[in-house]
């Protein structure tokens, strides 16, 4: 009986070393999405309505009667509570807009500048 003898050369090495990393790096980008989409999306989404909804009713609580206005700490902690709702105002938005696609050209793996600036990147 005749033994065959299959001697692979590089060259077929290195196309499948190519192919891997090619197939490796799309899985690596999509389940960044995934990560990015429930973190950034949902995620924080929920965390800064629930934390608006909390900073509300704390100012409610805390401004409902003219004794607990007096007092210095309570009036700091009104303070607090309104600083924290102007901060989820403005950066929720932010992470919600990857949520639905909007402004996705700041983030890495988008379709905007950072593709042209960087084309080696994404």
């Amino acid at each position: 009986m005749r033994s065959i003898s299959v001697i692979a050369s590089p060259q077929i090495f290195e196309q499948e070393s190519v192919c891997f990393l090619v197939c490796h790096r799309q899985h690596y980008k999509y389940v960044w999405g995934q990560m990015q989409w429930w973190c950034e999306g949902v995620l924080f989404t929920g965390l800064g309505l629930f934390g608006l909804a909390a900073n509300l009713l704390s100012i409610a609580v805390l401004t409902s009667t003219r004794e607990l206005r007096r007092h210095s700490f309570n009036q700091l902690l009104v303070a607090l509570a309104t600083f924290d709702i102007l901060f989820i105002v403005v950066s929720v938005p932010v992470y919600a807009f990857t949520l639905f696609d909007i402004f996705m050209g700041n983030q890495v793996g988008g379709r905007g500048t950072w593709n042209q600036l960087v084309p080696g990147l994404c």
